[in-house]
């Protein structure tokens, strides 16, 4: 399932009981060459128009929208670009009307496990820190 913050996964019961699991937490892999500083404030000001959306509304279950995103100031190439480099993970997300029918999509970014590391090493360290932690393959 997607939230906001990224992928939860949910494991539905034998009686249809949903448990969700708390989004993954993983170290921060050593950051790709090409991440430039331009990368380093699209990052952040992706985690300010989150943050923002989550303050004013707190009920909300999309995550940002591409078009918010853009309205903030950001380019179209620096988004690709932090989808390439595994940070943030586009998607089309259904908005739902009243009566459950699909009224359209929209073009929506949330932080990958590696997006929420970044944040947590150099803007927030307590943002979206959990006990359910990935292990990696020590070499």
């Amino acid at each position: 399932m997607v939230t906001p913050h990224g992928e939860v996964d949910v494991e539905i019961k034998p009686d249809g009981e949903k448990v969700y699991y708390p989004l993954k937490t993983e170290e921060l892999n050593p950051l790709p060459a090409a991440f430039k500083s331009s990368h380093l404030s699209a990052m952040g000001l992706f985690h300010s128009v989150l943050t923002y959306i989550k303050k004013h509304q707190p009920n909300r279950s999309i995550p940002v929208t591409r078009k918010e995103f853009l309205g903030s100031g950001e380019s179209p190439a620096i988004i690709k670009d932090l989808m390439d480099m595994g940070m943030l993970v586009g998607c089309l997300f259904p908005v739902l009307g009243r009566k459950g029918a699909n009224t359209g999509s929209r073009a929506c970014l949330y932080y990958t496990p590696q997006g929420r590391a970044f944040i947590r090493s150099k803007v927030e360290p307590s943002y979206a820190l959990t006990d359910n932690t990935v292990e990696r393959n020590k070499v």
